[in-house]
């Protein structure tokens, strides 16, 4: 595959970008789209922070002329999304609408935004644009919004998922590859509240015919779409996650060390993922994460490892595999080092 230029707006579908930035220093990345139909109308989604605007204008302007964007889809209400629509209509102009859930609406307001707003689920979760192209909205509320939605377009088969199939990567890339579902899930243990609203919301969205899954964070999915759909349909997350079984097993702390350091391959390049390891004792695969050598002291080496991912990778890391580590200590009767201990 020829290498991709994330510098520049990057044709996705035909007809629709990726016009984001690829932050080096973040473990977070923006991912605004652009869709052209073929009547020349445009429809921008989650246009990003304010703090990227002026790098997201330039992409945005290398496609179209900003004025023939007819929509913004803001998807729920967080800064990261919203925060530069107000720069945005002053160069696209007073005809734009906002299309929103009402309850993410109310609150996208006070960023100072002027646009008239199209509030979705007054329309039938419907947009249909001059051509007679339909994007049609699915509300999954509580993920991680009171009124968030995503936005499924037929005609490219492209789900525009918002932070669902998000992930927390520190070694990105613009399409999903084999290290992105433990990206995946470090992103939505925490963010996400529980298993049973993330199921509910992914029976939903597997009614459709879906082709691409297109997130604003993380890594768009080109394959193995309904790989991921099932995997979040499956995973245990948020505070509302099960506590452990109901008759817990006795296991070692090898299990445990093993599960964090497919996690850690998943979320931080190959240097920061052998400073991890670096001094633990604890020798990994570094492709698939498995344990080759583990210590005899299993507590000792977790501890560790926990303090150099603290040290490599930050509290971004920390919080990508707390949620793993508490789970499976439950499971396994064993007691986690106060390293991974944060509530």
């Amino acid at each position: 595959m020829m290498a991709i230029d994330t510098d520049k707006a990057v044709e996705i579908a035909k007809g629709i970008y990726w016009v984001g930035f690829y932050d080096k220093k973040a473990g977070f990345h923006c991912n605004p789209y652009l869709l052209i139909d073929k009547t020349g109308e445009a429809v921008l989604f989650d246009p990003g922070a304010i703090t990227y605007y002026e790098r997201l204008k330039e992409k945005l302007q290398s496609v179209i002329d900003p004025k023939k964007i007819s929509h913004i889809v803001l998807h729920h209400q967080d800064p990261d999304l919203c925060s530069s629509v107000p720069q945005f209509e002053k160069i696209i102009g007073g005809h734009v609408k906002i299309a929103a859930a009402w309850r993410a609406g109310v609150l996208i307001a006070y960023y100072g935004v002027a646009s008239e707003f199209y509030y979705v689920d007054a329309h039938d979760y419907r947009l249909a644009l001059k051509s007679g192209r339909i994007l049609k909205f699915i509300p999954t509320p509580y993920l991680h919004e009171p009124g968030s939605i995503v936005t499924y377009d037929k005609e490219s088969g492209i789900l525009f998922s918002s932070d669902l199939f998000g992930g927390f990567s520190f070694n990105w890339s613009l399409y999903a590859d084999e290290k992105y579902p433990e990206a995946v899930k470090a992103f939505h243990e925490p963010y996400m509240p529980s298993n049973y609203i993330l199921r509910s919301a992914m029976e939903e969205i597997e009614k459709n015919d879906i082709k691409l899954i297109a997130p604003q964070h993380g890594s768009i999915i080109d394959k193995d779409v309904f790989y991921y759909i099932n995997l979040l349909k499956n995973l245990e997350c948020g505070k509302m996650q099960k506590a452990g079984p109901d008759k817990k097993s006795t296991g070692d702390y090898k299990l445990i060390t093993e599960a964090l350091v497919k996690r850690i391959i998943g979320i931080l390049n190959i240097n920061d993922t052998k400073n991890v390891l670096e001094g633990t004792g604890i020798v990994a695969d570094l492709k698939d994460g498995s344990i080759i050598e583990f210590p005899a002291d299993g507590k000792r080496a977790l501890e560790r490892l926990g303090v150099n991912l603290n040290k490599t990778g930050g509290i971004f890391a920390m919080i990508a595999t707390r949620l793993l580590t508490q789970r499976l200590a439950i499971e396994n009767n064993l007691e986690l080092p106060d390293i991974f201990q944060i509530s």
